[in-house]
């Protein structure tokens, strides 16, 4: 969500996303660093994190456009 705001792009566009890809990458390099190689433990952590980020920015793109003047 931070990324949203400071590049104030949308969901839909993705780049929140990758950011968060970007962070999951580094926190799995950490851990690999600090624990080594636990291929279970690595999967687990990447689809957890990954799993929400990746249905929003889903649902942003296949949204139906909603009309302003719906009175």
């Amino acid at each position: 969500m931070l990324t949203r705001l400071i590049t104030r792009r949308p969901y839909s566009s993705f780049i929140p996303f990758l950011c968060v890809i970007l962070a999951e990458t580094c926190n799995e390099i950490l851990d690999y660093l600090a624990y080594g190689w636990r291929p279970t433990d690595t999967y687990f952590d990447i689809a957890n994190t990954l799993f929400w980020p990746l249905m929003i920015s889903l649902a942003e793109r296949v949204k139906p456009v909603s009309k302003r003047n719906n009175i």
